[in-house]
């Protein structure tokens, strides 16, 4: 019905019919949030925990960004601490795979909202530090198979390589939900001519979105050259930086 690159689709999850349906749901949405407090109310509470992990393997399939909320840091409305429990929660949501997290209680009416943020920037920051070591340790422990090395070859690059910055020249963000979706450790400079597409890029994990005036044309790669040149001008790349590029070519769409 939109029939365009925006607005853009988040598709709360839930309810049964969610469950039953996420696939499809993540195939035809932009991004998925995990709603806890009604999923858990109209399905159930005993379950919550595993249909968390089960939306967020769904998202993965489809390169989905997946918000996780609900009660995250709830007894941080009126404590200045969280409970382990809840530091238990947050970590595992990230360790599942999930996009961002939520506050929504804790910063709108708590009485902490700037030390709620700052314990989920914390716990975040050490989830996330834990995956890229864990990511690491995995492509050591990898066997040499071309096939495989090929079909993963971005973020196997990424991980091998000195390389700083990733830039993902694309027009609707599809080449950067592949490489998020592997979770590098450099930043995502996911450049697009559409400034609506450009502006939802900073929502995918680890990437910045920037919008280029000019037209990406089909017939040519000479637009990589003006993507790269336009990021030196705003101060995204720097001398030091060994930048891994990634986008779709034409060169014969106009033979």
């Amino acid at each position: 019905m939109i029939g365009d690159t925006s607005p853009r689709i988040i598709a709360k999850v839930e309810n049964q019919g969610g469950i039953e349906k996420v696939e499809e749901i993540a195939k035809a949405a932009d991004a998925l949030m995990i709603d806890r407090g009604d999923l858990s109310v109209e399905t159930s509470l005993r379950s919550v925990a595993i249909m968390q992990k089960n939306i967020i393997k769904a998202a993965s399939q489809y390169s989905r960004p997946v918000i996780v909320a609900t009660e995250m840091l709830h007894t941080m409305i009126n404590n200045p601490y969280p409970t382990k429990a809840e530091v238990s929660d947050i970590t595992n949501a990230v360790l599942d795979g999930c996009t961002a997290t939520m506050l929504s209680g804790e910063t709108a009416v708590g009485d902490f909202p700037l030390e709620t943020v700052q314990v989920m920037r914390e716990l975040v920051d050490a989830a996330d530090e834990h995956v890229q070591t864990s990511l690491n340790a995995g492509v050591k422990a990898q066997d040499d198979n071309v096939a495989e090395a090929f079909s993963e070859v971005i973020p196997r690059l990424a991980r091998t390589l000195p390389i700083t910055k990733l830039v993902a020249v694309t027009r609707f963000g599809h080449a950067a939900r592949m490489i998020a979706a592997h979770c590098p450790q450099q930043p995502i400079l996911a450049v697009s001519d559409d400034v609506a597409a450009a502006r939802s890029f900073n929502f995918i994990a680890g990437t910045m979105g920037v919008h280029m005036d000019t037209p990406f044309p089909r017939t040519s790669g000479d637009h990589i050259i003006e993507v790269l040149h336009l990021l030196w001008e705003r101060g995204h790349l720097e001398d030091e930086d060994l930048v891994l590029i990634t986008g779709v070519l034409y060169p014969h769409a106009g033979a």
